[in-house]
């Protein structure tokens, strides 16, 4: 059997055993980033949705038999399993509050079952990727985007991870268990959310790459998510000058167009875009006139 090798740097350790590098780095505020692989070496993944967030310095500890890194308010500790069996399978990854409380882990396989982390050929050097965690009776997942399953809670529920008419996939989990999961594969894929595990799978892809964060309230998961993928840009002053309905409720802020902007410039030919923003297009009035009239 060969022995599993810890090494630690500043943002957090690897792991190497049968073939499987398994790297984990802190990553934005109290997130951590694990990825693995069979091939030579980690790398960046392509459509990467971490942008915004990168490794951060964070508390490291190594041992002979795990590693455990420390970001924030998050744990995460990869340990050896010493269970005889047959075929040994990979350490086993997991993740805790600062306090020691467990939020979720890797499933310890079956005896002859599959590791936990799979990967099987799917042509040329792409896989098809599975990591399997423990499920929990009491846990309930919000997010995944918007679906035609009329779900709230998504627990007991298989999302296919793909961009269809009407569904809407966003592979960011929210789990009352008080972490957040994000799956970093841009790729097809599925997640299954089952009553005795959950499981997280790529069709074809050169690594597990996913992202796990935690924090005090669901507001300060989801705030750490947008922060680590990016949040949206500022809106153009021009784009929310628009005339406001006379009808608007009583105490509503009301936005005042810019003096430069005249009302019939903001009125006219103003489409949406392919990206959803508002276009401005100037406008082609008679201004000699002085009566608003479209030129010729």
């Amino acid at each position: 059997m060969e022995l599993a090798t810890f090494v630690g740097s500043k943002t957090g350790f690897t792991v190497r055993q049968g073939g499987e590098i398994l790297q984990v780095d802190a990553w934005g505020d109290s997130g951590a980033r694990v990825r693995s692989t069979l091939r030579a070496s980690i790398a960046e993944t392509p459509g990467s949705a971490l942008d915004e967030a990168g490794a951060t310095p964070a508390k490291v500890e190594i041992a002979d038999d795990r590693a455990r890194l420390r970001n924030g308010e998050l744990v995460v500790e990869v340990s050896v399993n010493h269970e005889d069996r047959f075929a040994p399978f990979p350490p086993l990854v997991r993740f805790l509050r600062a306090d020691g409380e467990e939020l979720f882990g890797e499933t310890t396989p079956h005896f002859s079952s599959p590791p936990q982390r799979r990967y099987r050929r799917a042509g040329g050097d792409l896989y098809g990727c599975e990591v399997t965690f423990n499920a929990y009776p009491a846990e309930r997942f919000y997010g995944l985007g918007q679906h035609q399953h009329g779900l709230l809670d998504q627990k007991g529920a298989v999302i296919d991870l793909v961009q269809r008419n009407t569904e809407i996939t966003v592979p960011f989990a929210l789990s009352s268990r008080g972490y957040g999961f994000l799956w970093n594969m841009p790729g097809v894929g599925r997640v299954e959310l089952g009553t005795n595990r959950t499981r997280w799978a790529a069709h074809a892809a050169r690594q597990i790459d996913y992202w796990v964060t935690t924090g005090r309230t669901p507001a300060d998961i989801v705030g750490r998510h947008a922060r680590a993928t990016g949040l949206p840009p500022r809106l153009p002053a021009v784009e929310v000058a628009l005339p406001q309905p006379g009808g608007a409720p009583t105490g509503c802020p009301r936005v005042q167009a810019p003096p430069a902007a005249p009302l019939g410039d903001r009125l006219r030919l103003l489409p949406l875009d392919a990206a959803g923003r508002v276009e401005v297009r100037p406008s082609r009035v008679a201004r000699s006139q002085g009566d608003g009239r479209r030129a010729a």
